[in-house]
């Protein structure tokens, strides 16, 4: 994959730094070719993160009891970073539209998570006390890199741009979920408590669309500042994965006195687990660039 876009990115500079130029120039803008810059900001990551965890089990009352915590919520998460980038850009003939490629490269921290949810049921019949408590989270790889066109119009003479941005990122999206049931027999002395754990993982590589608006001001020669407003839409990912649920139940002799017997009792498979999260960020930031020639 990496060569992929090794590839990718030199195709699209040659393509930059040569293609634009069948376009018949007489006028030179101050946004002309090549330039490299640093921006700092602040992303807000938003994400629908979805959990269904379910425990069946037994214990001395009822067979295939079974305790649920369905839940989708939407979270939200600010951070700061910055970027880096470089790139080409020309403006189109005599006209005042512009077209410039870029690459680059930033950190931000991005995660959701869906914190800690317990569900409690009702004590049975005085005997016996279960809950369910799950934990989701979903974040992206703190630094990605990727490549943006963004086609321009000049404003208020030669010295300001207004641009879109349309793009692609590269990153990693991470799923965790982690399921605990709690069973306690109240049946006796002292009460008598099972954990039963359940956790998945789940990885996936990612092709972000990134979508953007910005404006640039030339302030001096070979210095312009900019603004961007970023979207990038990290699609979803989901996670998948059982385990075994153990309780106790108490037996009795038939005969006689009754004598307790508490014993553990394990459901194969019985504690299931269903998580999916999809994340996009909004990004704004502010940024310095330098002109080459």
């Amino acid at each position: 994959m990496n060569k992929k876009i090794l590839y990718l990115v030199g195709i699209f500079f040659v393509l930059a730094a040569t293609g634009m130029n069948v376009f018949a120039r007489t006028n030179i803008s101050p946004f002309d070719g090549f330039y490299a810059g640093i921006n700092a900001g602040a992303a807000f990551t938003t994400g629908k993160i979805s959990n269904t965890s379910s425990a069946n089990f037994i214990n001395l009352f009822d067979d295939n009891n079974q305790l649920a915590s369905p839940q989708s919520v939407n979270v939200a998460s600010t951070q700061g970073g910055g970027s880096i980038f470089a790139g080409y850009g020309q403006m189109l003939g005599c006209s005042s539209f512009y077209l410039a490629g870029e690459i680059f490269g930033n950190t931000y921290q991005r995660e959701s998570t869906l914190r800690d949810y317990a569900f409690h049921a009702e004590p049975n019949d005085d005997e016996d006390f279960e809950s369910l408590t799950t934990r989701t989270k979903a974040n992206l790889n703190n630094g990605e890199f990727g490549i943006d066109l963004r086609p321009g119009v000049l404003l208020l003479g030669n010295h300001t741009l207004l641009y879109g941005r349309v793009g692609v990122a590269f990153n990693k999206l991470h799923l965790n979920s982690d399921n605990d049931f709690s069973f306690t027999f109240l049946g006796s002395d002292p009460s008598i408590t099972t954990d039963s754990f359940l956790s998945e993982s789940q990885t996936k590589n990612v092709s972000a669309l990134r979508l953007g608006l910005g404006l640039e001001s030339y302030i001096c020669k070979n210095l312009a500042l900019t603004v961007d407003y970023i979207y990038t839409s990290y699609g979803k990912i989901n996670a998948h994965n059982t385990g075994d649920v153990t309780t106790v139940i108490d037996e009795e002799d038939g005969d006689g006195p009754a004598v307790a017997q508490n014993e553990t009792f394990v459901v194969p498979n019985g504690l299931v687990n269903q998580s999916s999260a999809n994340l996009n960020t909004q990004t704004v930031t502010l940024g310095i660039k330098y002109y080459f020639g």
